[in-house]
């Protein structure tokens, strides 16, 4: 009898320690799934910023410098396609620059300090002629459509430049002059009654050589011919 006790103690003893461990280690499968559980926040929590964050650089378009907007090149409501203009910005601070663009066997003519007379497309030329700059700087190089399309981010404009072959390019800097209303010298007249804005065509016509008018003039005795 006392035997038979004594074991179904130790039978009970042994349930109950084996239901502890039993506890325990659904104690312990509770945590780690707990902290899984945890873990998937998070990470659901870092999606959703990442979502939010690539929506709102979607949604907001940032200028890299600041400016004024001289031109909006969509309507609101428009889709908007990779790659295409918005808006012209024109920087603050940063003198205006004509950007021109020569075939290849006439740009390497070019070289800094020479003349150019500019002939903004808005602006009636034989009224008011043209605004005088200088070649600032000429491109060693030809330029690619690549780089032309990081420029000016048009298509069409692009293969406009690009339809005789790829171009050389040249930076000109417009002679200011305060007393216009437009603030560039004209090369005949005060220029029109309106400023000339960033993201303007003209044409540019450079001087590449100045001569006397004496130089012109044909020496007589080249101008015989035998027997006269």
């Amino acid at each position: 009898e006392i035997f038979n006790t004594e074991k179904a103690i130790r039978d009970t003893r042994n349930q109950i320690n084996l239901n502890l461990t039993q506890h325990e280690q659904f104690e312990i499968g509770l945590l780690e799934k707990l902290g899984q559980l945890e873990q998937q926040v998070i990470d659901a929590r870092e999606n959703l910023r990442l979502i939010d964050t690539k929506l709102d650089t979607r949604k907001v378009i940032y200028s890299p410098f600041n400016g004024i907007v001289t031109e909006l090149d969509i309507r609101q409501g428009n889709w908007v396609q990779k790659d295409q203009p918005v808006v012209t910005i024109e920087q603050a601070g940063k003198e205006l620059e004509l950007y021109a663009y020569f075939q290849a066997s006439s740009g390497k003519k070019l070289a800094p300090g020479m003349k150019v007379d500019v002939a903004p497309t808005s602006v009636e030329q034989s009224l008011y002629g043209s605004i005088l700059g200088r070649v600032d700087s000429v491109s060693e190089l030809v330029e690619t459509r690549d780089g032309l399309m990081a420029i000016f981010g048009n298509a069409e404009l692009v293969n406009q430049l690009m339809a005789q072959g790829a171009p050389i390019q040249a930076i000109i800097s417009l002679q200011k002059d305060s007393s216009t209303f437009s603030g560039f010298k004209w090369s005949s007249s005060k220029g029109p009654r309106f400023k000339i804005t960033a993201g303007s065509m003209a044409s540019a016509a450079v001087s590449i050589e100045e001569k006397k008018p004496v130089d012109f003039v044909i020496p007589l005795f080249k101008a015989w011919e035998p027997g006269g």
